[in-house]
């Protein structure tokens, strides 16, 4: 119930929330629900910045709270594993449904889907070198953000295929009917995830209450529901092959099929592209590496198939380029600590400030790539050595919690979805999991703070989003570890005839 009411807060206030993003959306989304539009005007109005962002922080820690809740409830149900399954599967669906349908966007990047797509469709151009912007009198075009109007897609070849898919399908339509068919293809993509991780955790849960408490993990994550559910990011797409490819793997073995579907995902967006390395290696580890060459093989023919009508124009990556190249910059703790060093040691030995900020985010990003680089390489040979799938998962799911960390400059919430999707499928006993919990607890209020507040919001709390969940989850070690041993002391002293049958 906590849950919900934060997904209805958001709801209910979002087109006042969401008005600095687009304000025409949801006028013309309420004006098609007048029934709606009436109960909203009675809504009280939020005059200024400062109070549309306590506004948005009060529903996303009302959800977080429902959730954090839900997931202790869950540890003591005395109900049928059945009867909690139907709830926690109609709660996920409940709360996805209501922010499924929010009149208003917390993120204008699916505005920038709609339009990519019309230039692909409908001019036939290419929107890998063509922005938007050069596209001034299409009737969407005003819907864009104005940050994003010059910007060319940054997305896989995958994607610019679906957007032009949808975009020939809708080229005449509205913008309003526009919008509303990317966002339900997007929420049926997430609806197959559900289903997906439903099945997946079914072969690898034996345990079918772990089952359970792990599917709520995700389905009642807020940060799943807000950013796929509500903001319907691109992401989810990527992550949806990337569960089916594993599902092809572990249900039958099909390591080719499945491999294969997990580039496809990677060419949708490009961050599972360390999953495809990782699961490569597995595969090629046991066959003693036969199959280094035919995976490698496949993976440039399918790539280089589907990248291919794309590749024209002038400098057609250079946008892809200068994106990973960090030319955007936002909730980055390397860069902080870049522009720290700049500040208290390079312009106080006298360098010129412009002069030392450069220097310093070049060798910042230099040394953390190259620490990156080098724990990817050890995480390869972790899974090598082992030559299992589950080595795979949880080596991808590290490194696609750490990609954002420390890579990336351009770091928003959504990111830690990716690894959310494999640490649910470990189960919530694994400490891998509960940490990328903690991650996708922590990034909704400081994202969201960081974007309403901007520069009045404190860098410090950037930071500490960076490196506070793993110090939790360390700080807090013996004392879970003492809780874990009373509990285990309790239910001996409660039945110690079923104990030490266990036990032998």
């Amino acid at each position: 119930m906590l849950l919900e009411l934060g997904c209805l807060g958001l709801w209910g206030f979002s087109p006042q929330l969401t008005a600095d993003y687009n304000s025409e959306f949801s006028r013309q989304y309420l004006a098609a629900l007048p029934t709606a539009a009436t109960v909203l005007a009675g809504l009280p109005d939020l005059p200024d910045v400062n109070s549309k962002a306590i506004g948005v922080q009060v529903g996303l820690v009302v959800m977080i709270g429902g959730y954090l809740a839900g997931l202790q409830a869950l540890r003591s149900a005395g109900v049928s594993v059945r009867a909690v399954a139907r709830l926690v599967v109609g709660i996920g669906l409940l709360a996805q449904a209501t922010l499924a349908t929010m009149p208003g966007f917390f993120s204008t990047d699916i505005f920038s889907y709609v339009m990519y797509g019309r230039v692909a469709a409908v001019y036939g151009d290419q929107p890998y070198v063509h922005p938007p912007s050069a596209f001034p009198d299409d009737a969407f075009f005003g819907w864009v953000f104005p940050f994003w109007r010059d910007q060319p897609t940054v997305y896989g070849p995958m994607w610019t295929d679906l957007s032009w898919l949808l975009a020939s399908i809708t080229a005449s339509s509205p913008p309003l009917v526009q919008v509303l068919v990317y966002r339900a293809v997007l929420n049926g993509f997430q609806l197959a995830n559900l289903g997906l991780v439903w099945w997946l955790l079914g072969r690898l849960q034996s345990d079918p209450v772990e089952r359970v408490r792990a599917f709520a993990l995700f389905a009642w994550n807020p940060l799943v529901l807000f950013e796929f559910g509500g903001n319907v990011h691109n992401d989810v797409a990527m992550v949806t092959l990337l569960l089916a490819g594993l599902g092809l793997i572990v249900s039958a073995d099909r390591w080719l099929i499945g491999w294969i579907v997990i580039v496809l995902g990677a060419l949708i967006k490009f961050a599972t592209g360390v999953a495809v390395v990782l699961f490569a290696t597995a595969w090629a580890a046991r066959d003693g590496g036969r199959s280094a060459f035919v995976a490698a093989s496949l993976a440039l023919i399918v790539t280089g198939m589907i990248w291919w009508p794309w590749l024209y124009g002038p400098n057609p990556l250079s946008s892809i380029g200068e994106v990973a190249g960090g030319r955007l910059v936002t909730n980055s703790a390397p860069d902080l600590i870049a522009l720290t060093v700049a500040d208290q040691l390079l312009v106080r030995a006298g360098m010129d400030p412009g002069t030392a900020e450069s220097a310093a985010r070049l060798w910042t990003r230099v040394l953390s790539r190259t620490v990156f680089a080098i724990y990817f390489v050890w995480e390869m040979r972790r899974v090598w050595t082992s030559a299992t799938i589950a080595e795979a998962m949880r080596g991808s799911t590290r490194v696609l919690l750490v990609l954002p960390l420390v890579v990336m400059t351009w770091v928003w919430s959504w990111y830690f979805t990716w690894s959310l999707a494999l640490a649910t499928l470990l189960g919530w006993g694994s400490s891998l999991t509960r940490l990328v919990v903690a991650y996708t607890i922590v990034a909704l209020p400081v994202v969201y703070g960081h974007q309403y507040w901007n520069e009045l919001f404190p860098e410090i709390f950037v930071f500490l989003f960076s490196i506070g969940p793993p110090l939790a989850l360390v700080v807090t070690m013996p004392w879970r570890a003492r809780r874990s041993r009373f509990a285990r002391a309790l239910r001996v002293r409660r039945d110690p005839v079923d104990h030490a049958h266990a036990r032998d």
